[in-house]
């Protein structure tokens, strides 16, 4: 390795003709010290640094419409506020989209149509709105009217201005009304519509529920009667929920319900991928289990969640047996230093079936790729994992374990800022495509990018642009892409391997990112780390159209 020049390897990995979400990477450690047991499973992997692409803007998405005499016309669609236009293709000019030409259409995976005869701040209104679809159950339609604020009315409307009105019309009824903002019209409205289920009853009259929590409201209905009438959950390609079977490549039943507690199994076709628990919705709340299974339906991964912090994690052999169990903790040494984190090790089982670490804290075992099929060390002090390392020749190739690992990202950032832009992946975004990208980076002992592969696809167009970022630009002044910090074990520079996730999101004024859904408190310490704005409302799904 010592004698290699600097290249760049992508190879990108294409998912096998009967794959499914979770995607076979090996076993690898993150930037964060955080350790991916073999697959990325994107309803569990949520890596606290990495970089990240945030579409912003409004821009053209694939979609289409239904005109006034029920013809489908496909293209693309985008809004300027409250304007909406329409592209046959995107060299040709555009139009707009009106309630009296148009009966609905559909941009991306949400649904907008036609409504008249509505409510709103307890007025009656006539005049044809697009309304966005939420979802229709047990007789009833939810909607979402947007208004967009006007010169007189900045208090009446959120920062972005943008005001949400959420509407419902009940089966044969021809008036759609609405859900007030005033604290005790909402309540009474809540219970009118929802206090026949005892637990929201409860909650809305503790004021539990709120105007801002509607569609949390509207979904936990949504879910129990789905689970009453054992209904699937579906879920496009990039876990988006959607109303269209067309589109949908995974599905979840809900197996089981209380109060408090609800049990999502999901599954690929007949592959059954995922059991999670759920306190609430939208965004959706880890408190008990998240089970991974292997494609023979062995439990392969188990992650105990408290209100969506991760708590313990307990991984398997593929034969079933237990390979280890770590608990993840947050420490104060002392009143000068700041919190840190710490995974813990209560097992750790070797090649015959013993916990090493049963009746001691210190500890080394040989543990095995058996994706990669490569053979790594690994030294346990104080039940911590210290270090864990591989020999390639005559190499030492050592992985990130640190929680506390200070990688430095900052400056990775602004370079993939300048990089990427939204024209560059246009189609990408049109698509919707979304998540993680997985770059397994190996450097030598200077810090210098001497490897690196590319573990998994999202969209051609992401992919390239990773492709590109990787491997830099010289013509771009101090554009270090293949520089990182070097890596030391015991204050050496050593060659070292890890994993750099990139995060891509989009996010509009009537959709938030996928992940944020899945791993909400992560995916927003993000945000609140980045440029200052402000989130959009929450966004719903495409309906059937």
């Amino acid at each position: 390795m010592k004698n290699l020049n600097l290249f760049l390897l992508l190879v990108l990995l294409s998912l096998a003709n009967n794959s499914f979400s979770q995607q076979q990477v090996g076993l690898h450690y993150d930037i964060n010290g955080q350790a991916i047991h073999g697959y990325l499973d994107p309803l569990s992997y949520a890596p606290e640094k990495k970089l990240s692409k945030v579409h912003y803007s409004d821009s053209y998405e694939m979609g289409h419409y239904y005109d006034s005499i029920g013809n489908k016309v496909e293209g693309f669609i985008k809004f300027e506020n409250k304007k909406i236009y329409f592209k046959e293709n995107m060299s040709l000019g555009r139009k707009k989209l009106t309630p009296d030409l148009v009966k609905n259409f559909v941009i991306g995976v949400d649904s907008f149509f036609v409504v008249s005869n509505y409510y709103w701040r307890g007025k009656l209104k006539t005049k044809p709105q697009f309304v966005q679809f939420i979802t229709e159950f047990d007789g009833n339609t939810y909607a979402k009217l947007y208004q967009f604020k006007s010169s007189f009315e900045f208090d009446l409307f959120d920062n972005n201005g943008i005001q949400e009105i959420f509407l419902i019309k009940e089966k044969d009824k021809m008036i759609w009304d609405e859900f007030p903002r005033n604290r005790d019209r909402f309540k009474s409205k809540a219970l009118q519509y929802f206090g026949h289920i005892p637990y929201l009853k409860k909650k809305i009259q503790v004021d539990k529920y709120k105007f801002e929590n509607t569609i949390s409201l509207i979904k936990y209905a949504e879910y129990r009667s789905k689970a009453k009438n054992f209904q699937p959950v579906l879920y496009d390609e990039f876990w988006t929920e959607t109303y269209s079977t067309e589109k949908a490549k995974y599905h979840a039943y809900i197996s089981q319900q209380n109060d408090s507690i609800w049990i999502f199994d999901y599954f690929k076709n007949e592959v059954k991928l995922y059991t999670a628990h759920f306190s609430s919705f939208y965004p959706n709340v880890k408190d008990g289990e998240l089970i991974a299974y292997n494609i023979d339906g062995t439990v392969r991964q188990r992650i105990f969640y408290k209100n969506n912090k991760l708590k313990k994690v307990k991984n398997y052999k593929q034969n079933g047996s237990l390979l280890n169990c770590y608990q993840c903790k947050f420490l104060k040494k002392d009143s000068l230093n700041p919190w840190v984190k710490t995974i813990t090790y209560d097992s750790l089982v070797n090649a015959s079936g013993n916990n090493i670490l049963k009746e001691k804290t210190n500890g080394s075992i040989q543990i095995t790729d058996q994706y990669r099929n490569l053979k790594y060390n690994q030294i346990y002090r104080d039940n911590q994992l210290v270090s864990s390392y591989r020999i390639e020749n005559k190499d030492t190739i050592y992985q990130i374990t640190d929680p506390n690992y200070k990688f430095r990202i900052k400056k990775l950032q602004t370079n993939l800022d300048y990089i990427l832009s939204d024209n560059n992946c246009d189609e990408a975004i049109s698509m919707n495509a979304q998540g993680i990208i997985l770059a397994l980076i190996r450097i030598n002992k200077k810090g210098h990018m001497v490897d690196c592969k590319i573990l998994n696809k999202i969209h051609p167009q992401l992919d390239s642009m990773i492709h590109e970022f990787l491997l830099g630009d010289e013509s771009i002044p101090n554009m270090t892409l293949n520089k990182f910090k070097p890596y030391k074990h015991n204050k050496k520079k050593q060659f070292c391997e890890f994993i750099l996730p990139f995060e891509f999101s989009i996010l509009r004024f009537y959709r938030k990112p996928t992940r944020y859904y899945f791993n909400h408190f992560n995916h927003f310490n993000h945000f609140n780390t980045g440029p200052k704005f402000t989130p959009p409302p929450t966004p719903t799904f495409n309906n059937r159209f």
